[in-house]
Formats: structure tokens, sequence, C-alpha cells
């Protein structure tokens, strides 16, 4: 098959884009062509990756709107190039949406909430709560009485109305794919037929015996994300000043809050045992894994799914993270680590002690999570079960 990946970025700025990465490789060890197209350009692209790249400028993102030069670019590409099918990713502007499904069959992995919530959050601020709630009106009063939108009545009115037209465009897909059952359960939610929703979860790789054997440094604690509000990092920070186990914790990721979050260390008196080390390459992860006794994922919104996790168990490193989202279908409680109640400090840091203080336990619940990851999250049952949604979708069967 030809296939045209599209997502607004293609360098490695989150999880979703660390995917396509991976995946490329395995499509082309399988036989396919790829093809990338990006909205943005960061300067880190690996352009050598697929057969094609293509970057047009603000076409994809929510509010990209229908700017002829950029879709007619992108309509002559896909004529030219000439995909058997198009599997779209984080590709938010219905205008664009709508140009590929009427070129192509068209895929789309649902990687986040922004078919069914404006701000891409489903979190309401000011309750402090998940919102479970399909899009509606509803969500226009909301920007008021959650501030979970913008409080200007043009901008919010504009965002329902682009995510009400999203939300239409996205029926013509002919398959949808999720990485969880709380994914699935959004979109049956928000109008979209369940029978036409696959779960294929994410992939990761499975280090040698040896690396996951490494001893860990005792004591130490690993973070992987970017420090923004919704990963949590400042309710982890507050949990550790709990405990009385000796600990380090290490932060890998950048982003804008990095700055914020090394001042809250100082603040809370604890800055000499955070190292934030910044942007860490994919490749150079397991190290970090290795050294880790525990792995936290102090996600205080409804994770999607969650890859660091299984990142973490694929290196026989046990995780402690609040029960949300995604995050439950593959973290066993008690089993390959602990789940603890949402935005709970007191839980995270007794939970976070236990492992720290009990070797050979977290030893047993990180071996277990290797087992599970090397049973369900390898590259090989991805690319089965994604082929078998793909192929199909070309052919119009």
């Amino acid at each position: 098959m030809r296939i045209l990946l599209v997502n607004e970025y293609f360098a490695p700025v989150g999880g979703t884009e660390q995917y396509l990465i991976s995946l490329i490789p395995a499509l082309k060890a399988a036989g396919h062509a790829v093809a990338v197209l990006s909205g943005y350009r960061t300067g880190k692209e690996p352009v050598s990756l697929p057969d094609k790249f293509i970057h047009v400028p603000d076409t994809l993102h929510l509010l990209s709107g229908d700017k002829m030069d950029g879709l007619g670019k992108i309509g002559t590409f896909v004529r030219e190039w000439n995909p058997d099918v198009i599997y779209l990713h984080q590709t938010h502007n219905p205008y664009a949406v709508n140009l590929f499904t009427s070129l192509r069959p068209c895929v789309r992995y649902f990687h986040g909430f922004k078919i069914a919530c404006p701000s891409g959050q489903r979190t309401l601020n000011r309750s402090d709560l998940i919102c479970e709630d399909p899009f509606s009106l509803r969500c226009l009063v909301r920007a008021y009485t959650e501030r979970c939108m913008p409080r200007n009545v043009i901008s919010s009115a504009r965002l329902l109305r682009i995510v009400s037209m999203n939300r239409d465009a996205n029926r013509n897909l002919a398959r949808m794919i999720v990485a969880s059952e709380y994914m699935k359960r959004m979109l049956r939610t928000n109008g979209q037929q369940p029978d036409r929703v696959t779960i294929i979860p994410y992939f990761v790789g499975i280090p040698d015996e040896a690396v996951a054997r490494m001893p860990p440094e005792p004591g130490h604690i690993l973070f992987v994300g970017r420090p923004v509000p919704q990963k949590g990092l400042d309710y982890l920070l507050r949990s550790l000043k709990q405990l009385t186990v000796a600990w380090k914790l290490t932060i890998a990721g950048a982003g804008e809050y990095f700055n914020d979050m090394a001042n809250y260390a100082r603040e809370l008196g604890i800055a000499d045992k955070v190292s934030f080390v910044g942007w860490v390459d994919h490749n150079r992860l397991g190290e970090y894994y290795a050294n880790a006794c525990v792995v936290a994922v102090p996600s205080i919104w409804p994770e999607p799914f969650g890859i660091v996790g299984i990142e973490a168990m694929a290196c026989a490193r046990p995780v402690v993270a609040f029960d949300v989202g995604g995050i439950p279908e593959w973290l066993s409680d008690g089993r390959t680590g602990f789940l603890v109640r949402r935005k709970d400090e007191k839980a995270l840091a007794e939970k976070l002690a236990v492992l720290l203080s009990d070797g050979r336990m977290a030893q047993a619940m990180g071996w277990e999570g290797r087992r599970i990851a090397a049973e369900r999250f390898t590259q090989r049952a991805h690319m089965e079960r994604l082929l078998a949604v793909l192929e199909p979708a070309a052919t119009g069967k």
C-alpha cells in the first residue's frame, strides 16, 4: 500500500509524534510506501524516514480555517502522490479533514479529545473535575462557569462551531482507531458509531533482558513528559516533600513550564533532590528507566492512554499513577504498580514510599509489567491490528 500519514507535527514533540516516528520503519519493513504531511516545522523533522515528506504551513490546526492556498497544495500533493489510504492523526481543521476524506479513504487515530472538547483537556477548571459530558451548547455556558474555554463570546462561539464541524467531518472516515476503551467510550458518547472504532494500543520496544536487569539507583524516581499542568508534576513534587525515605527525582522533559517547576521545587525546599535533565532523545530514555526504582505518572487530566507507563513496564520498572482516563487499562493495581485516587498527594507519597522501601516488591511488579508489555504492547501486535484496519479501508471493503 501507499500510506499517507498526516499530523500537525513530524518531530519528537510528544507521544503522538514518537508513535509516528516509530511506526514508519515498521510500515516500510512490511513493504508499504509511506509519505508524511505536516502543518508545522520545528527543524527536528526526521525527513529521511518517509519516502516523501511535505510541509504545508498552518493547515491542520483547529483554527487554521479554509485557507485556499494551503488546502490547494494539500489536494495537489494527494493527487500526485496517490496514496491508497490516508492515516490521519492530530489533524483538527475540519476543512482539511473534509478535503482528505473527499480525495481518498481515510482512517483516523484519535490521540486526544478535540473532537469532543474545545479545550482538548476534558477538565472542568473551577469544579476541579474531569468532564465526561458530550460536546454540546453546554460547553458555551461552561466557558463562564468553569473557565475551561475562552470567556470571550466570539472566541467561544467560533471554537464551538469548529468543533461541531470537525465532529461532522469525522463521520466521513472509513474507520477510527483509539488506544483505549476509555477513548472508545468518548467517541460513542459523542455520536460516533462504536462498530467503526477499533482499539489498538500503542507499542514500545522491549529492551534486552540484560538492560531490564540492571540494578536501579536506590531511591530513584523518574518522571517523563512535558512539565505542563495536566501532567501533574506539581502534585508529584508536593507528595515527595512528604517522604521520609531517601529519594531523588529525575524529570526528563521540556516545555514552557519547565522553569516554573524548577522554581517550585526550590520553593518547596527540595531542589537539591530534583534533577531537571530537559528533553531526552527517545533512544536514550532506556538509560533513565533502567536507573529508576519506580516511574511516576501523576497526570490529573484523563490521559487517553499514557505511553510512558508501558515504556516503564517494558523496562521492568513499576509505575505509580493517578487513576485517570486510559491508565487503568494498562496499569494493574498491586501487580505492576499502584493506582492512586486523582490528586491524592498523600496516597501518592505512600505508594512511592512502599516501592522505594521494598526492592523485592518493586522488582516483582516490574517484571510482571515487562511480561504484560511483551504480550500486549509489541510492534508486531500493533502492526497486525493496524494493517487489518488500513488494508480493508484502502480497498473499500
